[in-house]
């Protein structure tokens, strides 16, 4: 069993309503995790209905989001069984299971032909650093039109909690510069990227193939 298949039922917890405190809690000290399925969700409104690839799906709190906003299909792609049979659970609860399709799978490793309009990796360019470049390509490959991730940015306060919180968890985590964001675009073949920050999180990025 890996981290984030004991973790998944914790992580879960942070999306739940239902503990009121705990998630009026979340939203504030974790509004990124909203903010970014907010800003994505705009960019399936725009694009009109887009097939989308949700890379790093977790629970699959997004997905119901990602259909909600015009999405004609998510795919769901985790390496953690445990994430995705929270992700199996909520699409049977939101009847969404005829929409939605789930794999388990390391995205890099793993030798499925995945395609799809919008590729999304939400939360996932911090734990890759050295497999960034060629994780960002692979997305290219997998993007028939556009692709948005997250990356977390430097801070003097926040980075080093973090790094020390998720270093006692046996995880590493690494925080992006602009420049580094850029060359990660550049050298993925993008000539055509938005870099934008949002309110405690660091960077979404937003980029087209043509």
């Amino acid at each position: 069993m890996n981290y984030w298949d004991a973790a998944a039922q914790d992580f879960d917890s942070l999306y739940e309503p239902g503990h009121r405190v705990r998630f009026l809690l979340n939203r504030w000290l974790r509004r990124g995790l909203f903010q970014r399925a907010e800003i994505t969700s705009k960019l399936i409104r725009d694009m009109g209905s887009p097939a989308v690839l949700d890379i790093g799906c977790g629970s699959g709190r997004n997905i119901p989001i990602f259909l909600k906003a015009g999405a004609s299909r998510v795919i769901g792609i985790d390496s953690s069984a445990g994430m995705l049979q929270l992700a199996a659970n909520l699409l049977k609860q939101t009847n969404n299971v005829q929409r939605a399709e789930l794999l388990n799978a390391d995205f890099l490793g793993t030798q499925t032909n995945l395609f799809a309009d919008l590729v999304v990796a939400l939360g996932v360019f911090d734990y890759l650093h050295q497999d960034a470049l060629p994780f960002l390509r692979r997305m290219v490959e997998c993007s028939g039109s556009a692709i948005a991730f997250t990356a977390p940015g430097r801070s003097l306060l926040r980075m080093p909690l973090r790094i020390l919180r998720y270093k006692h968890k046996g995880i590493a985590i690494h925080h992006y510069r602009r420049k580094e964001l850029e060359y990660l675009c550049a050298n993925s073949g993008l000539s055509r990227f938005t870099i934008k920050w949002i309110s405690s999180s660091g960077y979404f990025i937003t980029a087209w193939k043509k």
